[in-house]
């Protein structure tokens, strides 16, 4: 028969009895585990949505950009427009004057051989000192006609590098803009 002391709970046991948490106390233990986890998944939450509030701002700010930036290219494009014409306004004007020039050299040229010609035919008497008058004179029209065409030429030399410095300006736009798209 079993023994009376085999039956009562040793002191081992009695500790285990006493360390195994009461229902409430573990109900309690996962409430606050519980409420811990809800405390940091605020935390959480609040963290994200002043990430995200700084996001949206963000966003606004460089949509607020992008639209200055595409207005200040629109203007930079309608100044470069504006060059551009102004360059070929200033081309056809050399043109212009180029051709201006060269008739006006030809017709001095043609006036002064046919007075050439109706003194070499006129009367002897003074024609040497007529001659040479006319012959200055066809002289300096030939010097006026040179500095004409010297004057446009270098007009035209001016064109050119107004070209090229507007060939490079555009260049220099073209770059930025395609920079500017790239951000």
């Amino acid at each position: 028969m079993p023994n009376l002391r085999d039956r009562l709970p040793t002191r081992s046991s009695v500790q285990e009895i006493s360390t195994q948490p009461s229902p409430e106390q573990a109900l309690l233990s996962r409430m606050q585990e519980l409420q811990s986890m809800i405390a940091e998944l605020k935390d959480e939450l609040s963290e994200s949505q002043r990430i995200n509030q700084k996001i949206t701002a963000e966003k606004e700010q460089l949509a607020q950009e992008n639209v200055a930036l595409r207005s200040k290219l629109i203007t930079q494009e309608r100044r470069l427009m504006e060059a551009e014409q102004t360059i070929r306004d200033l081309e056809d004007e050399i043109d212009k004057l180029r051709d201006e020039v060269d008739v006006g050299c030809i017709e001095a040229v043609r006036r002064a051989r046919m007075e050439m010609l109706i003194i070499r035919n006129g009367a002897k008497r003074g024609a040497d000192r007529q001659r040479e008058e006319y012959e200055a004179e066809i002289e300096k029209l030939s010097d006026d006609c040179r500095r004409q065409i010297d004057a446009v030429r270098k007009e035209s030399e001016n064109s050119k590098v107004r070209n090229r410095i507007a060939e490079g300006i555009l260049l220099l736009l073209v770059v930025i803009l395609a920079s500017i798209l790239c951000i």
